[in-house]
């Protein structure tokens, strides 16, 4: 106020230094700027006080008049030739100040002194643009996309990033309907990713951003990162089936994404129970659903061998064919659900494709499997539905029946736990190693370590309880049984 400015004249009269730095370096000109006092910033000026002077963080007076938003001091520290393009430390300049808060008068009035300096960005080149997409600062980003409108297409150095991208991932609508209005070719611009504004948008669950970009820059979702995803891919994995469907509408090709793993959207639901996104996926391009993955696994298959019966019956809705065909080693749904005791998909399976526990492997069919595994629940359901099943020899010669009986008798993780008394086995039969001295399990001839056989391979298993001529896994000699 008056009584203030009355108070500083006398204290220049005295002496008294007008660059003089307070706490933190600030020197009277910057509060003066900062409060939005133009008389005592003038009478600081015309006084001597540097008007570029700098504080502890390298803040400028006009920085902190462009902070909070003093137009008129402002305006009055630029026509005094104030510095437009200096930068504090971290980089800021007064228009990026300016821009973060949509302070729209500041921004027009460095426009209307030297606009030049509005190209000016911080360490890592991130642009006034960047940040008034970033926090939404629309007055003034349309401002600049009107006055500097190559500024839209500066991307941030660390990751690539657009102004438009920025928009995107922060959901600054105002600010994303504006670059579509003047620089909508920006929305193709990736990230050092890869990534487009769109795939941020649909990963961060931005349904109305994700709408607004279908609608008007369509092309962009076709666009793919360095994994060979898309927008429709990143909204499958993070589970987002509203996102999804703008995207099957707006361009259902994109829909069927697969990714460098060989991954598609339709297995990516599938594996990860997602019903509502699978259904979409399923709607668009049913096709898909037939796909393998780099080890020649489906969705049906991924489906089964996590128990997801939704996924199932929504694969057996869309397409059958899809739901029947085994991986490319041949191994059905139903041999993979009956493997990883799935009772619901094997209840399933047996209602909707009966035939595919005909199918086996190695000779062994789902029953197999199941009696190999322990999995009562799944081999009880196969019988009591295919009787023939149970009787059925592998092509060691050995039947479901046999391995579930024999199993009664074996160590570890296919069945039962092994009783052990002073480290030596109780039941007779069990095989042991004349060289090493290690016992092995009786069943499957796998060693035996802890009280528990240490075979998790069913095939395995079968195999060596049909030769009956086992090796040590541990030095290579051949067993003998503990009675000899």
């Amino acid at each position: 106020g008056e009584g203030h400015k009355e108070i500083i004249k006398l204290l220049l009269s005295k002496g008294a230094a007008v660059n003089a730095k307070g706490p933190r370096g600030i020197a009277p000109l910057a509060i003066a700027a900062g409060s939005g006092d133009r008389e005592i910033a003038q009478l600081l000026v015309e006084n001597g006080a540097p008007v570029d002077q700098t504080d502890d963080e390298g803040a400028t007076a006009l920085m902190a008049a462009a902070i909070f938003n003093h137009n008129d001091v402002f305006s009055y520290l630029a026509a005094q030739n104030a510095d437009l393009k200096l930068k504090s430390r971290e980089g800021a300049t007064a228009g990026l100040l300016a821009c973060a808060r949509n302070h729209e008068e500041i921004v027009q009035t460095i426009i209307d002194k030297d606009k030049e300096s509005l190209f000016v960005c911080d360490n890592d080149n991130t642009s006034p643009a960047w940040v008034a997409a970033e926090k939404n600062s629309h007055a003034c980003l349309e401002l600049l996309a009107q006055k500097c409108h190559e500024i839209l297409t500066i991307r941030r150095k660390s990751d690539q990033t657009s102004p438009a991208y920025a928009a995107a991932y922060n959901n600054s609508l105002e600010a994303a309907n504006i670059l579509l209005k003047y620089a909508r070719d920006t929305f193709v611009l990736p990230n050092d990713f890869g990534a487009v504004p769109v795939y941020s948008a649909a990963q961060k669950g931005h349904t109305e951003m994700t709408r607004m970009i279908a609608a008007q820059a369509p092309e962009s979702l076709k666009i793919m990162t360095r994994d060979a995803t898309n927008a429709a891919h990143i909204a499958t994995t993070m589970n987002h089936p509203d996102i999804l469907r703008i995207i099957a509408k707006a361009a259902p090709e994109t829909v069927s994404c697969v990714d460098k793993n060989r991954q598609s959207t339709a297995y990516v639901a599938a594996f990860k129970n997602f019903t509502e996104c699978l259904e979409i996926i399923s709607g668009a391009v049913p096709s898909s659903l037939s796909g393998y993955n780099a080890e020649g696994i489906t969705p049906a298959f991924v489906a089964a061998q996590q128990g997801n019966v939704q996924c199932l019956e929504i694969i057996h809705r869309y397409s059958r064919k899809a739901l029947i065909k085994p991986s490319s080693d041949g191994i059905s749904t139903a041999f993979i659900a009956a493997q990883m005791g799935k009772d619901k998909c094997i209840d399933f399976l047996i209602a909707q494709a009966p035939e595919i526990f005909q199918d086996t492997v190695n000779g062994n069919n789902p029953a197999h499997v199941a009696a190999a595994q322990g999995q009562m629940k799944c081999y009880k359901a196969i019988v009591n539905a295919f009787p023939d099943l149970a009787k059925q020899k592998n092509d060691n010669g050995t039947t479901p029946e046999a391995i579930l009986a024999s199993l009664n008798l074996c160590a570890g993780s296919l069945c039962k736990r092994f009783k052990r008394e002073n480290d030596t086995p109780i039941n007779q039969g069990t095989y042991r190693c004349p060289k090493c001295g290690k016992f092995f399990c009786e069943t499957c001839a796998f060693f035996v370590t802890k009280d528990k056989c240490m075979s998790t391979n069913p095939f395995e298993a079968i195999a060596r309880m049909a030769k009956k001529k086992f090796i040590c896994e541990n030095c290579g000699s051949e067993l003998v049984e503990m009675s000899q």
